[in-house]
């Protein structure tokens, strides 16, 4: 009854503590929790094992399994470094739930514990017993302290599904399509606070977009030309996010936020969380389902401009006299 009667009090003061785009970002399961358990199945194995940033390692034992991991989202109540005494406000990642690079926490939490789980996987189907909460794991990106120089990795296309020609979904493993190689830096975006959204990837800074009737309205369309002294001058005569060095995207730059596992719009949820008439962007991140304008014209047609068609996930030209939709980046230098 205790624990009942704390739980309810615990989860209101939560709820009420969240911002709408906290809300938004906590329903996204790009996170791990992993219980220490107790399994039936004594393995001993030996497997080979080869990771993109520690490369191949053979020979390495496999013994008894000792933690059971599952997709979870994640709302922070509060976080401080212990060694300083300072309050810590966690950075809005944004990762697909898997694969992706992942930092432990260890973890402890209130009871009751999880029931006994029956799960399958390689080495057979057994009940996994005395569930306990142990280790949070969060998305993280390898290397030094981030710099714009610093990033220059070519991102995947986000697809995780595989089809065969008549559409229907099959499996992946062995197909050699997209879905299975998942070929190219994994799609990781931060949100920064401050109305834009960084590709740790490309270290491009990206403006979000909005459904207020400002300048970062996602409604708002443009012609070609408008496009650059009306919404870029807009954007660096008022230094939006403290810059005044934002540009419309090339072809290419625009193609890198697509996501191919996704459509309608086709973006990873960093782009499209939160959406309600009236969020700004310091609450919500917004994507309209159709063609964005890139600064690269058409050579074989100069009087078109190639665009990027968030609802199929395609770039096409188009006339630079039709009105089209817009969003600005920075950096790439």
């Amino acid at each position: 009854m205790k624990w009942s009667l704390w739980a309810a009090r615990y989860l209101v003061a939560l709820a009420l503590s969240m911002t709408p785009a906290t809300r938004a970002a906590a329903q996204v399961p790009d996170h791990l929790e992993c219980y220490k358990i107790r399994d039936p199945l004594k393995l001993a194995g030996i497997v080979d094992l080869n990771s993109p940033q520690f490369g191949r390692e053979t020979g390495c034992k496999v013994s008894a399994a000792k933690l059971f991991c599952v997709p979870a989202s994640k709302v922070v109540v509060s976080a401080v470094n212990k060694a300083t005494g300072t309050p810590i406000t966690p950075l809005s990642f944004w990762a697909p739930p898997a694969p992706a690079d992942r930092i432990c926490y260890k973890m402890k939490c209130p009871r009751p514990t999880p029931p006994d789980q029956q799960v399958t996987d390689q080495f057979g189907t057994r009940v996994l017993s005395n569930l306990r909460p142990s280790l949070l794991c969060t998305p993280a990106v390898p290397g030094p302290t981030p710099t714009p120089d610093a990033f220059h990795g070519f991102p995947a296309t986000g697809q995780m599904t595989c089809w065969d020609t008549s559409g229907t979904v099959i499996s992946c493993t062995g197909a050699g399509q997209d879905g299975d190689t998942r070929a190219g830096a994994t799609l990781t975006y931060v949100d920064n606070g401050d109305g834009t959204i960084t590709d740790l990837n490309t270290g491009l800074t990206w403006e979000k977009k909005s459904v207020d009737g400002t300048i970062h309205d996602r409604d708002t369309t443009y012609v070609w030309s408008d496009a650059f002294t009306i919404f870029i001058a807009g954007l660096n005569t008022t230094s939006f996010a403290g810059h005044t060095d934002w540009r419309l995207p090339n072809a290419k730059e625009l193609q890198s936020i697509m996501n191919y596992e996704n459509t309608n719009p086709s973006v990873a949820p960093a782009f499209n969380t939160a959406c309600l008439p009236g969020c700004t962007v310091l609450t919500c991140s917004c994507t309209k389902a159709a063609d964005h304008w890139s600064a690269t014209t058409n050579a074989n047609v100069p009087v078109n401009a190639w665009r990027g068609d968030f609802f199929a996930g395609i770039i096409r030209p188009g006339d630079k006299t039709g009105g089209n939709f817009v969003r600005a980046v920075r950096g790439g230098g």
